[in-house]
């Protein structure tokens, strides 16, 4: 049953014109960091990048918050340990093609995880409170996104090999969650 406040657009109502206008006059963006999502940053919209596949790496933006997909082995669902991961954008010749292709991720026994609807959920939450200026206010958060940050040092992180520091959050949900594996020292 659809919810008698909710337009289904893209099957009901979608028109390039309105496919615009929505992303300009939105209260923030939610979707994958590609597409029209990019089109939040063009009107300094927020922006909710899910199922990013970059870690470590968010389209810039003013209020702009990310969660990957977690990398595992293809064959036994388990973790790629963070350091394995980042090695690959220090050491291979080409880092994208060892986690983005299809090619590097069979050779390396790796497959990507979507996002949980949960997952999704408490970063949409974290958005809002981005929005309304309560995100991020705890100094534990802001030790957390400090220790995320220093794992990616001045390692390249696009696709043109740029090297530069990452500073664009990470939603501090994904990153409690998941926080072993981020930070397996502790």
């Amino acid at each position: 049953m659809v919810h008698p406040k909710v337009i289904d657009y893209a099957m009901t109502a979608r028109e390039d014109f309105m496919d615009i206008f929505l992303v300009a006059h939105c209260r923030f963006v939610m979707g994958t960091p590609a597409g029209i999502t990019d089109c939040g940053k063009l009107f300094d919209r927020p922006c909710l990048f899910v199922n990013s596949v970059f870690i470590g790496h968010c389209p810039p933006g003013k209020q702009a918050l990310h969660v990957p997909k977690r990398l595992v082995r293809r064959t036994t669902g388990e973790p790629v340990p963070i350091d394995e991961y980042l090695g690959h954008f220090r050491d291979a010749a080409d880092p994208v093609a060892e986690v983005f292709t299809d090619g590097g991720l069979a050779r390396n026994d790796y497959a990507y995880v979507d996002n949980s609807p949960e997952e999704i959920l408490e970063a949409t939450k974290e958005m809002i409170d981005m929005i309304e200026g309560r995100w991020g206010k705890d100094p534990a958060d802001q030790e957390l996104l400090e220790r995320y940050f220093a794992l990616f040092g001045s390692i390249p992180h696009t696709q043109a090999g740029s090297s530069a520091r990452v500073r664009q959050p990470m939603a501090l949900s994904h990153l409690r969650r998941y926080r072993s594996w981020y930070f397996p020292e502790g």
